[in-house]
């Protein structure tokens, strides 16, 4: 704030990267405090402080994304694209391509977001960015499960475990996704117990909810109604506000439920889906809590027939589980 009163007072002295500093800084503390307008304000501010800098024009397109608002986002996404090619900053492109397909995959439009995220992959290939092609990669991941491509998703998990490596500090959000990939193919024992090894070390409310969401629903498919249940309490206490992660949390948590015919739990979590996965256009969710609803209208129960993993799913799983135990709970 000492930074934008001078800048008041002696505007000829204020150069864009101090004031641009100034408002993330301020964006910052909002975002942490829940001020969202205040948050995604002083962030665009920010970006229009350094026009030419493409790292603040993708942050305020993360923070837009976050908060549903994806046209605003879009167009953030397509400045730091641009910038980042004019000056030549392969790393900051392939960034900015990262979170651009990450929105579209987030309000469902799964072909674009595919593309995005290929651009990225290849760009950080070509330029040799493990970092950012890691991350490409287990996105890519994420987006194959949504649509069902369940091979091509045990390619990338394997991939982008590669290239992470054993010790990268996103190894357990890493191993949930994975683990995810093998509850929804029936997998459910080995998915629950990585699953229940990963969750010590998420701390963060939204992350720890789904998180919990999805081990909720891989002990319903392993049969485990005690942790279902356990699991089912801690997302049904759960008071923080709407986040990118919620509706998707509340399905899988649905399902589970329905797995066990536990009808009225699966539906309560279900419709508070489908209400919130629409009110933020997120619309492959709302498609999946619809699809949930139907199931427990036409009686759909009974346990998930849990299958034996193939030798590759059992390979990464037990190089997950060594990984995690090796890291200290964050």
């Amino acid at each position: 704030m000492r930074v934008l009163d001078w800048m008041v007072e002696e505007p000829e002295g204020a150069t864009s990267e101090v004031i641009a500093g100034a408002c993330t800084s301020v964006a910052e503390w909002a975002d942490t405090h829940g001020y969202v307008q205040t948050a995604i304000c002083f962030r665009e501010i920010a970006a229009h402080a350094a026009p030419d800098d493409s790292m603040l024009a993708a942050a305020a397109g993360r923070l837009l994304r976050q908060h549903a608002y994806f046209e605003r986002s879009k167009r953030w996404f397509e400045r730091a694209v641009g910038l980042s090619r004019l000056a030549g900053d392969m790393s900051a492109s392939a960034s900015a391509y990262l979170s651009w397909a990450n929105m579209e995959f987030h309000r469902g439009a799964h072909a674009r977001a595919r593309k995005l995220f290929l651009r990225a992959w290849r760009r950080a290939r070509k330029h040799h960015l493990r970092a950012l092609g890691a991350a490409a990669r287990h996105n890519l991941l994420a987006l194959c499960i949504e649509t069902g491509r369940f091979s091509e998703a045990q390619e990338h998990a394997e991939a982008a475990f590669e290239l992470y490596g054993r010790r990268h500090k996103i190894i357990p959000t890493f191993a949930q996704d994975v683990a995810q990939l093998w509850s929804w193919q029936g997998y459910s024992d080995v998915a629950l117990k990585v699953f229940t090894t990963a969750l010590p070390h998420i701390h963060v409310p939204k992350e720890r909810f789904i998180a919990t969401a999805n081990l909720g629903r891989a002990a319903a498919g392993a049969g485990r109604r005690d942790l279902f249940l356990d699991a089912w309490g801690e997302v049904a206490r759960f008071n923080g506000p709407p986040n990118e992660y919620l509706a998707e949390a509340l399905v899988n948590i649905s399902e589970g439920a329905l797995i066990l015919g536990l009808y009225p739990k699966a539906r309560e979590a279900g419709t508070r889906a489908l209400h919130l996965a629409e009110a933020r256009r997120e619309r492959a969710t709302a498609e999946q809590a619809q699809q949930v609803l139907e199931r427990i209208r036409m009686g759909e129960t009974g346990p998930q027939q849990c299958q034996p993993p193939p030798d590759r799913v059992r390979l990464l799983a037990g190089r997950l589980l060594r990984a995690l135990e090796e890291a200290a709970p964050i």
